[in-house]
């Protein structure tokens, strides 16, 4: 179903900065087929929450699963599920479609795939964690651009994040828990190797630094009551 190899950098915006960083980008970007987008995420961890923890540590190579949905198709039980790996800055997604009823009922060492062998690769990442099972909802608006010159570098800016930790259905839209302070932006480049010079003047011209963070990891740290954590 799909095989996706870059590297992802994250930036946290107040509005200012991603008024005036959108505003010198512009000319280098066009917006994606699909410019705007509600999706939805349900993310997968250990009775511990290994998964999550180990994230948090920061370590050359983390690995982690999730269910995503799009806004507009609740009515189709079909789901994407994504086994995503990262090793020393450039991260790996393998992804195919299951069915969100079945992947409940089943489980996921039971449930069918549209690919067999990512199938395969999900089956032996839940023999390797037994205990897996929906764990944190996160929701974002997102709008998604392109390069104009090389469409291989996508640049994204997700709103209004929420999540919860006890509604983990991901076939509602149900509202959550505001995650980030208000009117904070995610930026977040991918990039086959390097973020091309054009972009990297506008971020050094507005004091926009890249940071490690993690919506689940500071979904997760907040439910923890440790406060004003992003990570």
């Amino acid at each position: 179903m799909g095989t996706f190899r870059r590297r992802e950098k994250k930036f946290l915006l107040d509005p200012v900065q991603y008024q005036h960083f959108l505003e010198q980008a512009s000319p280098f970007l066009k917006r994606a087929e699909y410019f705007e987008s509600v999706i939805q995420s349900v993310y997968y961890d250990t009775q511990t929450d290994a998964l999550i923890r180990r994230s948090i540590e920061r370590p050359l190579y983390k690995e982690k699963l999730r269910v995503r949905k799009y806004l507009g198709t609740e009515k189709d039980p079909l789901v994407y599920i994504e086994l995503k790996k990262k090793f020393e800055g450039i991260g790996y997604k393998r992804r195919a479609l299951a069915d969100w009823n079945e992947l409940n009922e089943k489980g996921l060492s039971d449930c069918s795939y549209s690919c067999e062998q990512i199938g395969k690769e999900i089956r032996q990442f839940a023999r390797v964690y037994p205990d897996l099972h929906p764990r944190m909802r996160i929701k974002t608006t997102r709008h998604s651009y392109v390069d104009k010159e090389d469409p291989d570098i996508r640049i994204t800016f997700d709103f209004n994040v929420t999540y919860s930790d006890e509604d983990l259905n991901i076939l509602e839209f149900n509202e959550g828990k505001e995650l980030l302070p208000e009117g904070t932006v995610i930026l977040e480049v991918k990039v086959p190797e390097n973020l091309p010079l054009r972009y990297t003047k506008i971020l050094a011209g507005e004091k926009i630094y890249r940071r490690p963070f993690s919506k689940y990891g500071t979904a997760y740290l907040k439910e923890l009551g440790m406060k004003g954590a992003a990570i």
